[in-house]
């Protein structure tokens, strides 16, 4: 087990920019490593769950959330100019992380 210390600075305690630079890099990184017959459903998926995280935090976070949308939307070009996907099955294993992360196996070298 391993304990990560992260150190902020005053500029980096702003919750919701954090929170939108997280949700940005979060669908850049769908767009340049999802296998694309999931992109429809994973990319909306993952904005549906950062406006959610929004909701909770109040009708202001709501109300704003859409400028991360437009930021995601300015570098998706240079994304999708970078895509490497990722395999479907080594995709979907990660996706499946999120609910249990305790029960992760590696991949099996291929032959």
């Amino acid at each position: 087990e391993l304990t990560v210390r992260h150190h902020f600075s005053p500029a980096g305690r702003r919750e919701v920019r954090n929170h939108r630079r997280h949700a940005r890099n979060e669908l850049w990184s769908t767009a340049m490593r999802a296998p694309a017959i999931l992109i429809p459903v994973v990319i909306p998926f993952r904005a549906l769950s950062q406006m959610r995280y929004a909701a909770g935090r109040g009708i202001h976070w709501l109300v704003t959330e859409p400028l991360w949308w437009w930021s995601a939307l300015r570098g998706l070009p240079g994304c999708l100019r970078n895509r490497r996907k990722v395999r479907i099955r080594e995709y979907l294993r990660w996706l499946r992380l999120f609910r249990n992360p305790a029960g992760y196996q590696p991949p099996r070298p291929s032959s």
